[in-house]
């Protein structure tokens, strides 16, 4: 941890997710069922990685959620502002 790390945050569980590997259908809707069994873990800060448009040159399976993008960061800055 970084020397300049403020000591309320030295103690603190975080708990990294990267959605499209988190669950099986990679969806914010079953993170949120998620929850209470990653806050139960003793989780004090969830931390989501960033979400990157998949790109088309070999891409791997079907997966077609690359323009629905813009529509997650509006809802996650929406839950992060309402915090405050």
């Amino acid at each position: 941890m970084a020397i300049d790390t403020p000591k309320s945050l030295r103690q603190m569980v975080i708990y990294q997710v990267y959605n499209r590997n988190h669950n099986a259908s990679g969806t914010f809707n079953e993170l949120i069922e998620d929850l209470d069994r990653i806050k139960n873990l003793g989780v004090d800060i969830l931390y989501l990685l960033p979400i990157h448009p998949i790109g088309q040159k070999d891409k791997k399976g079907e997966l077609k959620i690359a323009h629905l993008l813009k529509y997650i960061k509006k809802f996650l800055m929406q839950l992060y502002f309402e915090q405050f």
